[in-house]
């Protein structure tokens, strides 16, 4: 077993819109896709938003979000456009659980051929 020394002072946490991760380049949000759904409006806006507040890119992560980089901040916190843009385009669906993460159905679920169709459970859910 081997160890890795960042040479970092701080402990990761898992960013949200409403309480960022500040890195080097400023700060880093995810987004939480509910049952792993982007539709294509929600796409778009996140395109725009991301060359308007942040680095110009919407990174993909391992874990099936969606990731903001570059943004910036004021003492930790982002700036209110940024969150009233992201809750316009429905990606922040609410205020008091929103670092809730992963609530993942198949991305064929209710599909032709499917058995069953999981996406109102994950809305539910959430």
């Amino acid at each position: 077993m081997t160890s890795h020394d960042s040479g970092r002072d701080r402990a990761d946490r898992c960013p949200g819109v409403l309480r960022p991760w500040i890195a080097d380049d400023g700060a880093l949000v995810r987004l939480r896709l509910i049952g792993g759904r982007l539709p294509t409006s929600a796409l778009a806006a996140l395109t725009e938003i991301a060359a308007t507040h942040a680095d110009g890119n919407l990174y993909l992560t391992k874990r099936a979000n969606v990731q903001l980089r570059a943004l910036t901040h004021q003492d930790g916190c982002v700036s209110s456009a940024f969150v009233e843009a992201v809750t316009a385009a429905g990606v922040l669906p609410s205020l008091t659980h929103e670092l809730v993460r992963n609530v993942m159905v198949s991305p064929l679920s209710g599909r032709r051929g499917g058995q069953a169709d999981l996406r109102p459970v994950a809305d539910r859910y959430d």
